[in-house]
């Protein structure tokens, strides 16, 4: 495979890519890459999106995008998205690439779904009209199924990251959640919303119809951190037909700890986006300065 279809074909499963992280995959010096980089941009295949640092020392790297041409010689019907977020999950997604070669990845959505399934699990993240699309990289190694998951908000983490836990008790899957570092403690947070013992909630015992008016009574900021956790405590309950018993205080236990499905955490440094979108690829709303 040539240097030129390695960098699309890497930037169609990710999104987005530094020109060390591209020099890394194809295995050619900095020099070479830039001129390999320079042609694919005068063939309109690729674009400049951005200048990132991606370690505290050295210098920023140039962060590149497929343009529609190059997806389409990619395999892909349309270009990844150039917003901020999509790139920073690009960058998280190739810096996963580089520490797992040996994965296959399905390029396209549907086959990431059919791959996913393969050992019958569901698609975690269903949206009203079927199967949503999140910023994952899907892959295959022998008989397990990897799941990378890309986050670049707190809301995000949020709503993905619950319904995918369960796939850590599967030994046939394995999730893995890329994240930035500046991210990384929230995640921990969220994984281990217990870990003080002088959290309110965390030595509760009460019985099924007190955690369920403690459930419609959470504040918003009590929701965000806490909801997940107290509806697995009321199902724990269901599950074990006990909704008339008294407190359940080893329920609370096994319903906040979820130490039995606990995913991988990567993080990866990254410094201040520069943008170098050209006006014409930018989407309504897409910031042009950096953080």
């Amino acid at each position: 495979m040539t240097a030129e279809k390695t960098v699309l074909e890497l930037l169609a499963q990710t999104g987005a890519s530094s020109t060390g992280q591209l020099a890394q995959i194809t295995g050619l010096e900095r020099r070479a890459m830039l001129t390999c980089l320079e042609k694919l941009e005068a063939g309109e295949l690729v674009s400049r999106a951005a200048k990132v640092r991606l370690a505290t020392s050295g210098r920023p790297q140039m962060v590149w995008s497929l343009r529609g041409k190059g997806a389409r010689r990619a395999g892909i019907y349309f270009p990844p998205s150039v917003q901020r977020d999509a790139l920073i999950k690009g960058l998280l997604k190739t810096h996963f690439v580089l520490t797992h070669p040996e994965v296959q990845y399905p390029l396209f959505f549907t086959e990431q779904v059919i791959a996913f399934e393969r050992h019958g699990e569901p698609w975690p993240w269903q949206g009203k009209e079927g199967p949503l699309r999140v910023g994952a990289l899907i892959g295959t190694l022998g008989e397990q199924i990897q799941v990378a998951l890309a986050l670049a908000k707190a809301r995000e983490a949020q709503q993905y990251v619950p319904p995918s836990l369960p796939l850590a008790k599967n030994p046939r899957y394995r999730l893995t959640l890329l994240v930035t570092q500046d991210m990384a403690e929230f995640i921990e947070s969220l994984l281990h919303p217990t870990t003080d013992w002088n959290d309110p909630f965390f030595q509760q015992q009460k019985t099924y119809r007190e955690w369920k008016g403690v459930l419609h009574g959470l504040t918003p900021t009590e929701a965000d951190r806490y909801r997940h956790h107290i509806e697995r405590v009321l199902k724990w309950i269901e599950m074990d037909e006990a909704e008339n018993s008294g407190e359940r205080y080893d329920l609370v236990l096994r319903a906040f700890s979820e130490l039995e499905a606990q995913p991988d955490v990567m993080t990866m440094e990254l410094g201040p986006i520069q943008w170098l979108i050209p006006k014409e690829r930018l989407t309504p709303g897409t910031p042009r300065s950096g953080e």
